[in-house]
């Protein structure tokens, strides 16, 4: 790796400072910028998941009521 840093280790200094694993860093964070657009976007759900590196919107939809406890179309409702 350019860091000079095992996978593994790379794995253990990511866990070590954010609590979590990169994977699941990674899908907090586009969560969270997810969640943003919903809010000052009118696009459609399909799409602000595909923005943000979800496989499809049953995946988004899925992460985002676990991460937030509420659908993404409910929030967008919401918050529009």
């Amino acid at each position: 790796m350019a860091t000079g840093y095992s996978l593994t280790q790379c794995t253990r200094k990511v866990k070590k400072l954010t609590g979590k694993t990169p994977y699941a860093f990674l899908k907090d964070y586009r969560l969270r910028k997810a969640l943003r657009s919903l809010h000052d976007s009118k696009d459609r759900i399909g799409n602000i998941a595909k923005d943000h590196g979800f496989k499809n919107s049953t995946h988004f939809t899925r992460s985002f009521r676990e991460a937030f406890g509420i659908l993404p179309s409910k929030y967008a409702q919401l918050s529009g």
